[in-house]
């Protein structure tokens, strides 16, 4: 989807925000279109992708790759684009088929199977 002329992109930032729960993270769709966002943007990992002992996190966090297809849905319903950061090679495939653009995040940056993926 091409941007707008004149105008910005604004992206709600879910992240993870969903605490493993479905209904909340459709909510945080909802209330992005409401409030005129562009875009609601999540996270994709597994604990395991981001911690150097994925014991001490919270695996509410991880956005199951289940849900990848209501969340795009219900964006789509909502005439607000899906979008979501990839923090591995998996992800990058995983969301191909759900998202336009990805947003690379800034400490993922160099990393080269990210970029390949």
């Amino acid at each position: 989807m091409p941007l707008k002329p004149d105008s910005c992109y604004i992206i709600a930032e879910v992240g993870s925000n969903h605490l493993g729960m479905i209904d909340l993270a459709v909510k945080h769709i909802e209330i992005a279109a409401s409030c005129g966002a562009d875009a609601a943007k999540f996270q994709l990992f597994k604990l395991e992708d981001v911690l150097i002992d994925a014991s001490q996190g919270d695996r509410r966090l991880e956005l199951p790759i289940e849900w990848l297809p209501e969340l795009s849905d219900v964006c789509r319903e909502h005439h607000i684009d899906f979008l979501c950061t990839p923090f591995s090679s998996w992800s990058v495939l995983a969301l191909k088929p759900y998202v336009w653009a990805y947003k690379i995040g800034s400490f993922e940056h160099k990393r080269d199977d990210i970029w390949q993926a």
